[in-house]
């Protein structure tokens, strides 16, 4: 295990450890990897405002997603956020944003922005 970094005066100790486990953990994770795994598959993330108490609605949306794009995605993250953030970003690229969506996404329609992005061939059928 890698040792802790040397905190600096704006540094906290939970961030540096979250960072440096974080770090360790995708490391021991890519040399285990067997070939055409999830990696080599799109990404979303899910940010969203633990003091909002947006958790919930943050793992249902997962949910939802993982469902639906089973074989397309290969990771769906949740990452909490600074306060009143509710983000969802595909393969970099924002397809939700509360604060500029005015709200929150509905399952139909998160969906259709996510496929649009990692898979613009598939049809969602009434998933969609």
């Amino acid at each position: 295990m890698p040792e802790a970094p040397i905190l600096g005066k704006n540094d906290s100790a939970a961030e540096n450890l979250k960072v440096t486990t974080v770090a360790t953990v995708k490391l021991l994770f890519l040399f285990h990897m067997p070939k055409g795994h999830a990696m080599s598959k799109p990404r979303v993330e899910i940010q969203y405002c633990p003091k909002c108490r947006w958790l919930p609605r943050a793992s249902w949306l997962s949910q939802e997603l993982l469902w639906t794009f089973e074989s397309d995605v290969g990771e769906v993250a949740l990452i909490p956020a600074e306060s009143g953030t509710f983000k969802v970003i595909a393969e970099g690229q924002t397809v939700w944003d509360r604060k500029v969506d005015g709200g929150f996404p509905q399952a139909k329609e998160l969906k259709q922005r996510v496929r649009d992005v990692i898979a613009p061939e598939k049809d969602l059928g009434h998933a969609g």
